[in-house]
């Protein structure tokens, strides 16, 4: 059996003034164990907009060498969905508005459709069409053996509510085999600011500042489950 990988990078984020548009982005690496082809792997990039008012980010796919007899690709908006028929190399793309303190995201939705030993990488940047400010996404898929345990795992179903929430936020987690024990909770610049063991399904969030947050919730075999929320 294979799993596919798809590891999600950003680099180079910088930040110009506040009369240009300023965001960041905050991405995930998700691990998919398909038992058959035509699973989809997901993925989702938010944008958050830390300027001083709207802005209308592009993004351009400056580097795809996914084969599309192998994956089906998606790349979806804001404004909508295109495949990879209608998605060109270095042609630019813009987000509608995204008002101030706002975020959006830029999803990814790609399914095998037949067993390959091909590594395929996707690049992606994200920037303000009037400035300089930007950002680089990277991803690529690889296969790997799988696993029994990760096949067991595969079966968990995992949503988190309310989101955005204010003090307390639940997860739903069903699996046959497994519970979640630790919960991580990250800001969007990294930092860890709170890592501890759970026994229920809520966590109390009332401390933490308003903002976008990283939750990794890991169950006791290991497995971990990747989600972003906001605190309001």
């Amino acid at each position: 059996m294979k799993r596919l990988i798809l590891f999600a990078s950003v680099c180079c984020l910088f930040g110009l003034g506040s009369a240009q548009a300023q965001f960041t982005i905050q991405s995930k690496s998700y691990t998919l164990a398909p038992k058959k082809f035509g699973s989809d792997i997901k993925v989702r990039n938010f944008i958050h907009n830390t300027s001083l008012g709207t802005i209308n980010p592009n993004w351009i796919i400056v580097y795809n060498n996914l084969d599309t007899a192998d994956y089906d690709l998606n790349i979806c908006d804001n404004n909508g969905c295109k495949s990879a028929a209608a998605l060109h190399l270095n042609e630019s793309y813009q987000f509608s508005d995204v008002p101030q303190n706002d975020s959006t995201s830029l999803d990814l939705d790609i399914t095998q459709k037949r067993n390959t030993a091909k590594t395929p990488s996707i690049k992606i940047v994200i920037y303000d069409p009037h400035g300089s400010t930007k950002d680089t996404i990277s991803y690529s898929i690889r296969n790997t053996a799988n696993g029994i345990e990760e096949a067991k795992v595969q079966n968990a179903s995992l949503k988190i509510y309310p989101n955005p929430a204010s003090s307390v936020l639940n997860f739903n987690y069903q699996s046959a085999n497994s519970k979640i024990v630790r919960a991580r909770i990250a800001d969007i610049s990294g930092r860890t600011v709170l890592d501890a063991a759970v026994s229920t399904q809520s966590i109390n969030i009332d401390q933490l500042p308003v903002g976008m947050y990283q939750l990794q919730l890991v169950d006791r075999n290991g497995q971990a489950y990747n989600r972003v929320f906001i605190k309001r």
